[in-house]
């Protein structure tokens, strides 16, 4: 079947280009319609395609915004992230708060030994602020935030992890299947 285009205000035919035509003809062997019925069904996606352009922008093909699996995906492996990068922080500052304690009190034995009695009760008035600063410092951000990690409050790393780990076996086999065929 020949398809003739006319032209907008003169009266030329021009015919479809070949690569374009046989385009046309997968489409409609792929979806088992006839020739005329896939040129249509195709100039009515490309006019939505233009239409989501319009709307969305020159990204309207951007996987995150047509697969919400992926756009999860990437909150869920953020999420993990930082949850572990949290752990990890709160295990430096444990260190962090249990190191100054024995400078401080390292601090305290040689005061006691070295200085005279009337700085001594000045500077260990200090050292008690201090003491008193590392053990808020310890219960406020690392005991705490330690036991609010282990309640799993919002959502259990276990399910989290097995959520990425099927999101990634999906994206894997779609992305093998792509590559297979090129």
């Amino acid at each position: 079947m020949k398809l003739k285009i006319f032209g907008g205000r003169t009266k030329e035919e021009e015919e479809l280009p070949e690569n374009i035509r046989v385009l046309i003809e997968q489409y409609a062997e792929k979806h088992h319609i006839n020739y005329l019925q896939a040129l249509k069904e195709l100039i009515q996606k490309g006019l939505r395609y233009d239409e989501l352009e319009r709307q969305y922008g020159k990204d309207v093909d951007s996987r995150e915004l047509w697969d919400k699996r992926f756009y999860y995906l990437k909150i869920e492996s953020g999420y993990l992230y930082y949850r572990l990068r949290l752990k990890e922080v709160i295990d430096e500052l444990k260190t962090l708060a249990i190191r100054f304690a024995g400078v401080l009190g390292s601090l305290e034995t040689c005061y006691k030994q070295c200085m005279s009695s009337e700085a001594l009760e000045v500077e260990l008035k200090k050292l008690a602020d201090l003491k008193e600063f590392i053990r808020y410092y310890l219960d406020t951000y690392v005991i705490t935030v330690n036991k609010e990690l282990e309640e799993k409050k919002y959502a259990d790393d276990k399910e989290v992890i097995r959520f990425v780990e099927e999101a990634l076996e999906k994206y894997k086999k779609y992305f093998m299947r792509g590559q297979s065929s090129k």
